[in-house]
């Protein structure tokens, strides 16, 4: 039925926006067509299937209605959205560090409106290479990419990717970050604070 093991979560591909030098796909108006033209195939597949005849296994996707179709593409094609990946656009962008980080927030919002995110990947550097410091000791908007997710109803998963660093990276970030959990650093606020 598409569905998680729980039951509950639907299954879903996630192609990952990747650096700009590996091609198509890696800018997020890129990856927003990728979606939605996959999407855009899916629902027809799925809603139009007096067009698409049984497979020679003899699978067959099923008359749905529009807006079941559109739902159905909708929870089973998404996209991995790494900070850290776009962040390395930063190298070619022509304007300041605000600028840079006020057109972050307009791609995120954009993918994040239509649904788009599934999962998240939190990472940073410092904008040239993907070297996956501890989150909030490079130069990648991850307050501000969370912030977005978080206005736009963002259901999905949020992976810390700390690379090379072991456990540091994820209690690096809670610290950089300002987080409660587990008393980071001796610090006195807890999840009640």
């Amino acid at each position: 039925k598409g569905l998680n093991k729980d039951g509950k979560n639907p299954l879903f591909i996630a192609p990952e926006n990747i650096f700009p030098e590996m091609g198509y796909g890696s800018h997020p108006e890129e990856l927003k067509q990728l979606i939605q033209k996959s999407r855009d195939v899916l629902q027809e597949k799925l809603w139009d299937n007096k067009k698409h005849a049984p497979t020679r296994e003899g699978a067959n996707l099923g008359v749905h209605s529009e807006d079941d179709a559109i739902k159905k593409a909708q929870d089973h094609i998404k996209a991995t959205f790494d900070i850290g990946h776009l962040n390395t656009w930063r190298k070619y962008f022509q304007g300041s560090n605000e600028e840079f980080n006020s057109w972050v927030g307009k791609q995120v919002e954009s993918l994040a409106k239509k649904k788009m995110i599934g999962h998240a990947h939190i990472t940073d550097n410092f904008g040239y290479f993907d070297e996956h410091v501890t989150p909030g000791e490079g130069s990648a908007p991850i307050a501000g990419f969370i912030k977005k997710l978080m206005e736009n109803d963002f259901k999905g998963k949020m992976i810390i990717e700390p690379g090379h660093q072991d456990v540091k990276a994820w209690t690096g970030a809670m610290r950089n970050f300002n987080s409660p959990i587990y008393r980071v650093d001796n610090r006195t606020t807890t999840w009640t604070d």
